[in-house]
């Protein structure tokens, strides 16, 4: 089932489910549903302030307005929180409508995203690029009151949205396909398994920037392909023990340790560019291609 909640003129709309609303009885178990949010209720009244420098892609397109041109960050982030509550209401909307159709007991309710944002961090102006944990680090909700889930539990720190098919597969009864990257961890969530994942997490980026990086339990090592647009160095090493907002850069007080964590990313490389039969560098190859797109866009 899909479902639709959309705002219509008013913050306080009433949000209709009406594919929720399932005979009694009627198998359930291969559904899946879908919130979708959309609101319109930017409030383009509100006077931006100015005096602060925002990120050239935004500025020739999202930040202009009728009213000119948006160039504090505050306001930016406040309309993102505006969206945070509006779908929070829609969460809330979808719970009633399941406790109201006699559904809450048995259904499952994952909240994820598909990747974190930046809100000025490391000048990247509201938006998901960068290697950074703010993006690469995305939320995970899970809620079943029929499922005899371990209230308040934690899964291991590692794990990859990749996971999350081969888990809902496990709690539907279904077995999941050979050969999926993921693993289920539907057991850490009941608690007849204590939290596992993985040691490392390898990651790439070829939209606005060419660069992957690793992750380990304490450090992260970032590497480029070619120089991106803000000057940043080709190799960056973050203590998130020490520094979990990864601002200081130590891989050059840390030669050894960074040179280490990129022999470990160039060798999965290799490992994953063998078993595939390829022989180039698909991050190399295809490089920043969002900026190669923008710079065209712009001419």
């Amino acid at each position: 089932m899909s479902v639709v909640a959309e705002e219509s003129g008013s913050p306080s709309a009433a949000v209709e489910l009406p594919v929720l609303r399932l005979k009694r009885g009627e198998d359930r178990r291969l559904r899946a549903g879908h919130l979708w949010v959309f609101s319109n209720e930017v409030d383009n009244d509100a006077t931006p302030l100015s005096g602060f420098a925002v990120g050239a892609m935004a500025r020739d397109t999202w930040l202009r307005t009728p009213s000119g041109l948006i160039t504090d960050p505050n306001y930016v982030t406040a309309l993102y929180d505006r969206e945070l509550h509006y779908l929070d209401e829609g969460i809330q909307a979808l719970e009633d409508t399941l406790e109201k159709q006699g559904m809450a007991e048995d259904t499952m309710i994952v909240l994820l995203a598909d990747h974190g944002e930046s809100m000025t961090d490391h000048r990247i102006f509201y938006d998901h690029y960068g290697l950074y944990d703010c993006t690469v680090r995305v939320p995970l909700i899970v809620r079943w009151p029929g499922g005899k889930l371990r209230t308040g539990s934690r899964i291991a720190p590692f794990r990859q949205l990749s996971d999350v098919m081969p888990t809902l597969l496990e709690a539907a009864g279904i077995e999941a396909p050979e050969g999926l990257d993921g693993s289920s961890f539907l057991k850490q969530l009941t608690g007849e398994e204590e939290p596992s994942g993985y040691d490392r997490v390898i990651g790439l980026e070829s939209t606005w920037q060419a660069k992957y990086y690793l992750r380990n339990n304490r450090y992260k090592f970032i590497l480029a392909r070619q120089p991106d647009l803000l000057g940043n160095p080709d190799r960056e090493l973050y203590d998130l023990e020490t520094d979990p907002l990864e601002i200081h850069n130590i891989a050059a007080d840390e030669p050894k340790l960074a040179a280490e964590m990129e022999t470990e990313i160039e060798t999965w490389l290799a490992d994953k560019l063998e078993a595939t039969g390829q022989t180039e560098d698909p991050v190399r190859k295809e490089g920043a291609v969002a900026v190669a797109i923008w710079e065209q866009h712009r001419v």
